[in-house]
């Protein structure tokens, strides 16, 4: 899902880059390792996963897919 990817890279900014934290994992239910396959593009995320991560940046979902 390189669309994830993008959302991020475009919500980073220079000296902040974007580094998942409890927040993040609490927010969207997503734990670290599987953050990390779904960033990666190992596995793709499920619709309540998807959902989750757009509520937390602020975006469409549509956005995402």
């Amino acid at each position: 899902m390189e669309k994830i990817k993008e959302l991020i890279r475009k919500k980073e900014k220079r000296c902040f880059p974007f580094h998942p934290d409890i927040s993040f994992y609490d927010a969207t239910g997503i734990n670290n390792k599987r953050w990390a396959k779904i960033y990666r593009g190992e596995i793709e995320p499920t619709l309540p996963e998807v959902k989750a991560i757009a509520e937390f940046f602020e975006v469409e979902i549509t956005e995402l897919i």
